[in-house]
């Protein structure tokens, strides 16, 4: 994600493909959440409250 954030940067300041950028760092942003949803899930399904 941090390669992606410094992309949008470097096409901020060219003025390049900000817009393409900005898409692949909310598809990114997304997943992420997704991917901690689904692992907080599991430990309450496990009842594993102290992992959570």
């Amino acid at each position: 994600m941090k390669v992606i954030l410094n992309e949008k940067k470097a096409a901020s300041r060219s003025g390049d493909a900000v817009r393409d950028v900005q898409r692949r760092l909310s598809v990114k942003i997304k997943e992420g959440k997704e991917a901690y949803r689904r692992k907080l899930e599991q430990r309450l399904q496990q009842k594993d409250t102290r992992a959570v």
